[in-house]
């Protein structure tokens, strides 16, 4: 191609249409369902097994893609996804491939795929409000500036050099979660530097070994002797835009709430529901829906309110309360909680049951601190990490729509 030129997705893409319908016996055990595909995600790494889920996924499934096809889901469109195996997915989804000859270069498709430009005209194509869809021959007729060979190269080394680290920084931050997930079970377990244990019965037939000094508590022995365990009791709702703040399980679900997301009611409202109400330091525990889920209320949610799928947990002068806090979001006691929830449609925990989980612990409060210290630290370096990989995405975008050409032919 010796000049740039006009182009229609469709004059430099192909829909792959290979069907598979015996694939256990031609060795395909792998499907991706729309789920599996993740609009932030350049790659498709989950899958379902197609013998394990034979009844699940039926006769729909047929569709045969294979490595490095593009994989991109119709129903509730988003970006299309690079597929790192072969396996089946459904009519749902296109199997799309760059045309041999077309004039665009290999490995630049999934990144057109996540353009601004493109997303908001798959937007302006979708169809049906409850279950949106789109159709191949409306995304056939998207039509952008293809650059010359020369300059599509350029484009496409900056495009994988920040997809590299992208990849190269997912990587690190998982290796630093598995870190982080056996550091914290290990030390919330067995402490710093003690050489004597003894065996504790933690669940059923679930037992471990912990410090010969430490001591195992109730939840409900760690509290304020002033306070109590409580239910969050405000309704949700009327939201008015300023007022008092109120927390629901669904707003922990980082483990962190941030006063800006929460929704609010009025003051005269709030004020109805003193139990409710919460202080800094205190900590959050879901108790329905989001279950187990637990965070420390900052400074500035003061005085905010609680919600009734949560409940108010105020540390004793004995607990150290980030310890508390990390103890709660361990294993040991996150095993408790899940046996203890009752609820199908909507699952949750009685208060009762909650104040009975136990808490293993230091007796000394500068071990707690010490514990808390560590964990704090190593948490706020995975938190640095993801916050890193937000401003990687961040640049991918804004690189995409710097150099993926001229929005006043994209129709």
């Amino acid at each position: 191609m010796n000049k740039s030129k006009v182009v229609k997705l469709g004059d430099v893409v192909t829909v792959v249409n290979d069907n598979e319908y015996d694939p256990i016996k031609n060795g395909i055990t792998k499907y991706v369902a729309g789920r599996h595909i993740k609009s932030e995600k350049m790659y498709v790494e989950k899958f379902g097994d197609v013998n394990r889920d034979q009844e699940i996924i039926g006769s729909a499934f047929h569709k045969l893609f294979k490595k490095n096809h593009i994989l991109y889901k119709t129903r509730f469109p988003n970006s299309g996804a690079i597929a790192t195996f072969d396996g089946l997915c459904s009519n749902t989804t296109l199997v799309l491939k760059t045309k041999k000859d077309s004039g665009l270069i290999e490995g630049l498709l999934p990144f057109i795929l996540h353009w601004d430009r493109f997303e908001e005209y798959l937007i302006k194509k979708s169809v049906g409000s409850t279950n949106s869809y789109v159709r191949w021959r409306d995304l056939a007729d998207f039509t952008f500036i293809l650059p010359l060979e020369k300059e599509q190269l350029k484009i496409h080394d900056i495009f994988w050099s920040i997809q590299n680290s992208i990849d190269a920084l997912e990587n690190l931050i998982q290796k630093t979660k598995n870190h982080f997930t056996s550091k914290s079970e290990f030390i919330l377990s067995q402490g710093i530097d003690h050489k004597k244990f003894k065996k504790f019965k933690i669940l059923f037939d679930k037992t471990i070994k912990i410090p010969e000094n430490w001591g195992v508590s109730e939840l409900n022995d760690c509290i304020n002797s002033k306070t109590m365990i409580t239910y969050g009791i405000v309704q949700a709702g009327p939201h008015i835009p300023s007022g008092v703040p109120y927390i629901r399980a669904c707003d922990m679900n980082g483990g962190e709430i941030s006063s800006k997301e929460l929704l609010r009611t009025s003051p005269e409202i709030a004020s109805k529901y003193t139990r409710s109400q919460v202080n800094s330091g205190d900590l959050v525990f879901g108790i329905r829906g989001t279950v187990g889920s637990v965070s420390l209320v900052p400074d500035e949610l003061n005085g905010a309110n609680l919600t009734q799928d949560t409940a108010k947990i105020s540390p004793s002068e004995d607990f150290d309360r980030d310890f508390l806090m990390w103890v709660l979001r361990s294993s040991n006691v996150q095993s408790q909680v899940n046996s203890k929830i009752i609820g199908s449609a909507v699952k949750g925990i009685n208060l009762n049951d909650l104040k009975k989980v136990k808490i293993i612990h230091p007796k000394e409060i500068k071990e707690q601190k010490q514990i808390a210290l560590i964990l704090t630290k190593l948490n706020q370096h995975k938190f640095d990490q993801q916050n890193h990989l937000k401003n990687l995405y961040l640049l991918r975008k804004s690189i995409l729509n710097l150099k993926l050409i001229s929005k006043e032919v994209c129709k």
